[in-house]
């Protein structure tokens, strides 16, 4: 997963992701989104060797909200 914020020239950030125990989700930990502004967040998944999905979202992060 990676992170940015091209309002302020931030990014990409790159984080690592862990998988949960039950095996169905991954998190991040530690992700420190700030400042405040309108995040790009970008997932990649890969299944098996060839097959890549990436979906980018936009995360709004107000100022206190960390």
């Amino acid at each position: 997963m990676s992170a940015a914020l091209e309002s302020n020239n931030i990014g990409p950030l790159r984080f690592e992701t862990r998988r949960r125990m039950d095996g169905r989700e991954y998190v991040v930990n530690a992700a420190d989104l700030a400042p405040a502004g309108d995040w790009q967040l970008r997932v990649e998944a890969r299944r098996g060797q060839f097959e890549l999905f990436t979906e980018t979202v936009s995360v709004p992060i107000e100022e206190g909200e960390r």
